[in-house]
C-alpha cells in the first residue's frame, strides 16, 4: 500500500510525545513494506507471491529503566501506535528502580517476544532438515519420540495472515504445512528435493535455492495457543520473573541446543500471584529442548514477531519452571 511518509512521521510524533510527557526518551523502527516474489524457468514453472508488512516497535526510556513493545501487522492502517506506547511507557514506570536478585533456577513467564527470541534457534539448528539427515542435530533418531511438554504444538505454517510467508520454496515447489511437535511428540522434518532422497521422505517444500548448502528450514514457526491469559500466569505464580524481552541470544551448543543471551527492555519479579518490583538484567544459559519440556501453561493468544523476507513466527506468552538465570549485571 502506498503510505506517505509524513503518515509514517505524525505516527511516531504522536508516540514520542507521549513518552516526553512522561519525560521519557523514546527510541524505536517504523517501517512498511511490499515484497513480491516470483520463480519462472524453461520447464512451464511459474509461481508467484505478494507480502505487505508493516511493523512499528518503541522502546521508551528513564535514567534506570525501559520498556518496550512491538507491533507487527499486514497493513499500517492495523497498527495502534498509542497502544504500543502506552505499553512501552508503562514498563519502563515500572522497572525505575531495578534491584539486583541472584541468579540461579526461577519460574519464568516469557512474554510473545521473549519466546520468540528462543524459539528462531529451532528453526536453522533443531529443524534443519540437512542437519537431521546427517545426524547433526537434538532430534537426529527422535522421530515420534516425546520431546516437549504434551501441551506443546508446534508448527511451520506459511498460511497464518500477517507471518510472512510464501507458500512454496525457493526451487517453486508448494510448501507444505508442517507438524513439527504434536502434543509433545516430534512428528515431522523439513525436507527439500536433496533431503527427501536421503531420508526417503516427500518433499515438504522448504528449500532455500538449488545451490543452498545450508539445508532445508522451517522460516513461519507458529506455537499453538493454549488457554490460560498472562494475568492468570501471574495469578498462579508463588515466586517468579516476568520477561519481556531477550536480545544477544546465541547458539552455544546445537547439539543440546543451548543458548545464551540476556533480559531487555523489562524485567518484573513476581511474588505471591502479583508483580511487585522492576529487576536488573539477567543473563541466561538454557536449553531450547528443556524449555519446551518444562512448559506449565501456554497463553491464550498468539502474536507475530520477527517478520522478514519469507519468514516470521507466530508465538503465544509462555509459563516456564526451571529457567537458568547464570549471573546478574548492574543494569
Amino acid at each position: 500500500e502506498d503510505v506517505l511518509p509524513q503518515k509514517r512521521a505524525d505516527m511516531v510524533k504522536s508516540a514520542v510525545k507521549m513518552c516526553s510527557k512522561e519525560k521519557m526518551s523514546a527510541a524505536g523502527i517504523m517501517s512498511n513494506t511490499a515484497i513480491v516474489f516470483a520463480i519462472a524457468n524453461s520447464k512451464g514453472l511459474f509461481a508467484h507471491n505478494e507480502n505487505t508488512n508493516a511493523t512499528f516497535s518503541i522502546t521508551a526510556q528513564t535514567k534506570n529503566s525501559s520498556g518496550w513493545s512491538e507491533d507487527s501487522q499486514t497493513s499500517i492502517k492495523k497498527l495502534n501506535v498509542i497502544k504500543d506506547a502506552e505499553t512501552a511507557i508503562n514498563k519502563a514506570k515500572m522497572s525505575k528502580n531495578p534491584k539486583s536478585i541472584e541468579p540461579g533456577k526461577y519460574t519464568v513467564i516469557l512474554e510473545p517476544a521473549a519466546v520468540a527470541d528462543i524459539i528462531s534457534f529451532l528453526s536453522y539448528t533443531v529443524f534443519n532438515g540437512l542437519r537431521y539427515a546427517e545426524g547433526r542435530t537434538f532430534l537426529s533418531g527422535k522421530l515420534k519420540e516425546r520431546v516437549a511438554d504434551a501441551k506443546v504444538n508446534l508448527y511451520d505454517d506459511a498460511f497464518i495472515e500477517g507471518i510472512g510467508g510464501i507458500p512454496f520454496d525457493m526451487e517453486g515447489f508448494p510448501k507444505k504445512k508442517l507438524h513439527l511437535i504434536e502434543k509433545g511428540v516430534f512428528k515431522e522434518i523439513p525436507t527439500d528435493r536433496r533431503v527427501a532422497e536421503m531420508l526417503k521422505m516427500e518433499n515438504t517444500g522448504h528449500s532455500l535455492g538449488a545451490d543452498d548448502e545450508y539445508g532445508p528450514l522451517p522460516l513461519n514457526l507458529h506455537i499453538e495457543n493454549g488457554d490460560k491469559s498472562l494475568e492468570k500466569m501471574i495469578d498462579t505464580t508463588k515466586k517468579g520473573i516476568l520477561v519481556t524481552q531477550f536480545h544477544y541470544v546465541n547458539i552455544l551448543d546445537p547439539m543440546k541446543t543451548l543458548i545464551t543471551g540476556m533480559t531487555r527492555n523489562g524485567i518484573f519479579l513476581i511474588e505471591d500471584g502479583k508483580v511487585k518490583q522492576g529487576l536488573k538484567n539477567l543473563r541466561f544459559t538454557q536449553s531450547i529442548m528443556e524449555t519446551l519440556m518444562n512448559v506449565d501453561m501456554i497463553g491464550d493468544k498468539t502474536l507475530v514477531q520477527s517478520v522478514g523476507f519469507g519468514g516470521g513466527f507466530s508465538v503465544p506468552a509462555m509459563k516456564v519452571r526451571d529457567f537458568h538465570f547464570t549471573s546478574k549485571t548492574e543494569f
